[in-house]
Order: C-alpha cells, then structure tokens, then sequence
C-alpha cells in the first residue's frame, strides 16, 4: 500500500535476515560530510492511488515533508516517535527535492525511514485511521477489520510492469493452527510465519516449498517498575534469574528456538551471546534468596496481561506462570484482545505485559524505544542516567565497530536491571505451495512482500 523513501529489498535475491538498503521513492541520496543533512531527489511521476480526495494525483516533495512532520507529531500514542526524533527540520527544496537536517549524526536514519513507521502519505485532509491512500502496488479495496483485506493491482505503480499479481487477499489469522490448516486445505496460498515445530507435519508431507528462518518479533515481558513489587530491584533480578529460557523458547517453538537478549538474535552482531547476560543463566536458589532479600521469605503474587493471539502468549505465560512458582511467586494472567492491548500499553495500566518489540533492522529501535526515559514507547516508567547516556551515545556513532560494543554495553546494563524479562523466539518457517512464484518472506516487512509473486497455474 505505501512506500518509503527508501526501503528494504525483497524477493529471492536476498536471505530473510539480510537487510539491504535501496531506493524506493527517492531515487538517490546524499548526505553531508557532518552526518546532519540528507537530501533525497525524488523520483518523478509517482501517482498515489486513485481515490478522493488525491485522486491519483503526482507525489511531489510537499507531500513527503507533510509525512515527516506526521511522524514527529507530539502525540502520546505516536510511540514510534523516537524512531525520527532527531530529525530538526524537512523541507522541500524543490518539486523533487527533499532535505532533512538533523540535530546531531543518527546512525540508524536509513534503516528507520525502510520501516512502515516511515511510509509517505499524500497531503490531504485525510483521517490517516479511516482512509488509506498510498503509492504502493497495491489498493486496498475492501476489507473485514481484524479478519480479512482484499487489495486490487496499483495500474499505475512506478515500476514497470509491476505487481504481477491483479489481486492479492490477506487473511488475519492471528492462531498458529489455524494458518497451518487453512494452508493445507488450499485455501491460501502462503503462509509466512509459522514455528518449525508446527509447521513440521506439513513439511514431512513434501508438497509445499518451504524456508526455515529466524525472525526478530520477541515475546517479552514489560516489567512496569512504578508498580510494587516490581519497583524493587531485587524482585525484578530474581524473576529473571528463575527462568530456563531455553526451555521457554522451545516450549514457543514446538521443538525448537533460540534465546534472546534485548537486541534479538536475527539481528546478527548487534545481538549477544545470552549467557554472557547478568541474571539470564538460571539459578532458582539464589533467585529465593533474592526474593527473601527483598522482603518476600514467603513469596508475592504478581498479575499480568498479554495479548490473546497469536497464541504464543498464552504458551509464554503458562511456562513463566510454573518456572516462578518455583521460588515461590504466583503469577495470574488473563489474555485481551489486540485493542485492548494497545490501551493498557498507552495507559501504562499493568504490572507485566506480555507484548512483543517492533519489527527493525536496527538495534536502537529495540533499545532507545524501550528503555530511553524520554521515549514515548517507554511504557514501564524506566530511568537511569547511564542506560540514557548509552542509548544517546549509541545511537550518535557511526563507526560500525565502536557502535556494536556501545549496543553490547548498553544490553547488559539494561539485563542488569532487569526491566524487560526477555525470553526467546521460535524458529520460524514460511511455506507456499509450489505455484507460487518471486516468494520469499522478509524480517522487516510487515506486510507480505507480494510485489514481486506470480502464480504458475
């Protein structure tokens, strides 16, 4: 539906976890020799979809500095806030011509204006919620909120001959079984996110193409630490150190995962080694002495929510819920739906929540989101100087290697004070059946990167 100025190539071309910067709507970049100016020449004649009050209408540099401004609106639901914050300034220097100038050097710009967070809007009097008009290769032209979406082909896309497909029609089924069975049963044609452990039935039946990949979601859970008794410390340190997380993230998989720290695996040399992470190695006596420490010899019982699909939140919550009750904390838990979840996270209106971290290429949208003390995605209370210092220090240097230890210093302070309890991730799977053409899932993209599919039957 929409584009970036710049995005993340999909297709066969690339691995799942390979993450490659290219044009999209500008078609070529500079930027200064200080790190604070970007500008952006803008391809010429892009249409926007044809539908009022735009009307198909060209997209000019107007409408990418409107979109800017949209994404730095000071708004407390805009949590992606962050992602742009450094941003001074856009303008548009001509039709085609778009400048950014920052406050200070932002190593992950590039890959934050690839995410949808990013996506250009036309400037219009639009309600953004209600209407979707983009430059994308698809329409939306129909849909079921929260069931079904059916998009038809963009004829006027800016990429020659592209999309192949005339229609493509996204179900939401947000259970993992249910997936597995409409696949079977012909009704989809793909399916891009299944764990391995579930999706190994239908890969021993041997007629669906199949790719294994390790994806970057993280189920977590938000500690909020204005909230007793996880204002303490010591509480917080001995919940982590009870876990066996790599029983978790099999328990996630259905046979296989793999243990995250707060920057996930898939995200190759920013993530670290979780045995190298204070309280992640699991440790049950001193985990009771720690509680006993903190004012709890006979335990404490804390609530919890989470999201009740996908179900990998209830399978999360039911392995905490019993790993705990071994040192002698209680957790309760109830499952809402997917708004009331983002209401209780706006509202800070939770002890723990089960939730997981934006989708990113880039380790600063799952540190300084979370745990800056002035980000808006910040929704369990978190302050400190130092980890502040750090999440500003790093997100400033572009040397690559200096940037990677400043992550990894960042990650064990943050484990250290044990905000955030993560856990690990499934090894995933996207299957399709052999007709499908141009497929391959991608880690960033939130929505199926269809642009490049056909249909061999």
């Amino acid at each position: 539906m929409y584009n970036g100025l710049v995005r993340f190539k999909t297709g066969t071309e690339v691995r799942v976890d390979e993450y490659v910067l290219e044009p999209d709507l500008a078609e070529k970049w500079e930027i200064s020799r200080d790190g604070l100016v970007y500008t952006f020449r803008l391809r010429r004649g892009v249409r926007f979809h044809d539908r009022p009050p735009v009307n198909g209408r060209e997209l000019t540099s107007d409408d990418v500095v409107w979109s800017v401004q949209r994404m730095l609106a000071d708004d407390p639901e805009n949590i992606k806030r962050d992602l742009f914050s450094v941003i001074k300034s856009a303008e548009a220097v001509d039709r085609y011509t778009v400048r950014i100038t920052l406050s200070e050097p932002f190593a992950p710009l590039l890959d934050n204006l690839a995410t949808v967070f990013a996506s250009i809007v036309p400037r219009a009097d639009i309600d953004y919620k209600q209407v979707v008009i983009g430059t994308g290769p698809f329409v939306l032209d129909s849909f079921t909120r929260g069931t079904r979406y059916v998009y038809k082909r963009h004829p006027s896309y800016f990429e020659p001959g592209k999309p192949y497909l005339d229609e493509s029609d996204p179900h939401i089924l947000r259970d993992f079984a249910t997936r597995a069975a409409a696949l079977r049963a012909g009704r989809i044609d793909v399916v891009d996110l299944l764990p391995y452990g579930q999706a190994l039935p239908i890969i021993k039946e041997g007629t669906l193409v199949w790719e294994r990949y390790q994806g970057i979601f993280s189920v977590h859970l938000r500690l909020n630490v204005a909230k007793a008794p996880l204002d303490n410390e010591k509480v917080r340190q001995a919940l982590s150190l009870a876990l066996n997380r790599q029983a978790i993230a099999i328990a996630l998989g259905g046979g296989e995962g793999v243990v995250n720290g707060p920057v996930p695996n898939g995200l190759g040399r920013w993530a670290m080694d979780w045995r190298k992470l204070p309280f992640f190695t699991r440790d049950v006596n001193k985990a009771r002495q720690m509680l006993r420490e903190a004012g709890f010899p006979n335990g404490v019982t804390i609530d919890a929510v989470g999201g009740s699909s996908p179900d990998n939140r209830r399978v999360i919550l039911e392995a905490i819920k019993a790993q705990w009750a071994q040192i002698g904390v209680t957790l309760n838990f109830r499952l809402v739906d997917t708004a009331s979840v983002q209401r209780i996270r706006f509202q800070k209106d939770f002890t723990i929540l089960a939730d997981n971290f934006t989708l990113s290429s880039d380790p600063d949208s799952y540190l300084f989101l979370e745990y800056h003390s002035k980000s808006n995605g910040n929704v369990g209370s978190y302050a400190d100087p130092q980890v502040d210092r750090l999440l500003e220090a790093q997100r400033r240097e572009t040397d690559p290697a200096k940037r990677v230890a400043l992550v990894h210093q960042t990650q064990s302070l943050i484990a250290q004070k044990a905000w955030i309890i993560t856990t690990g991730d499934p090894i995933y799977v996207s299957l399709a059946w052999p007709y499908v053409k141009g497929f391959r899932h991608n880690n960033i993209n939130q929505y199926l990167p269809l642009k490049n599919v056909w249909l061999d039957k």
